[in-house]
């Protein structure tokens, strides 16, 4: 069903325009996971509203979520050290 995946990736990449970001002192900017909220108004923006593709989209956007979030935090964590 997902034979193209580019637009998930523009999805994901819009998705993550929209994040919040906390402060970590010296740590920098700290981004927040992608709200629920924001993918539900995504999907029903661009009409993805059955329910199987809604949750594999939202599956999908939160695995890649995941990934960027884990990536945000070591790159934190090392410039934080210095490193």
């Amino acid at each position: 069903a997902y034979a193209d995946n580019q637009w998930i990736q523009a999805a994901f990449a819009t998705l993550s325009a929209s994040r919040s970001y906390t402060g970590a002192g010296m740590g920098g900017l700290v981004p927040q996971p992608i709200t629920y909220e924001a993918i539900d108004r995504w999907a029903h923006r661009f009409g993805l509203i059955d329910p199987d593709e809604f949750d594999r989209f939202l599956t999908l956007v939160m695995a890649m979520d995941s990934e960027y979030m884990n990536a945000a935090i070591k790159r934190i964590n090392k410039s934080s050290k210095g490193d």
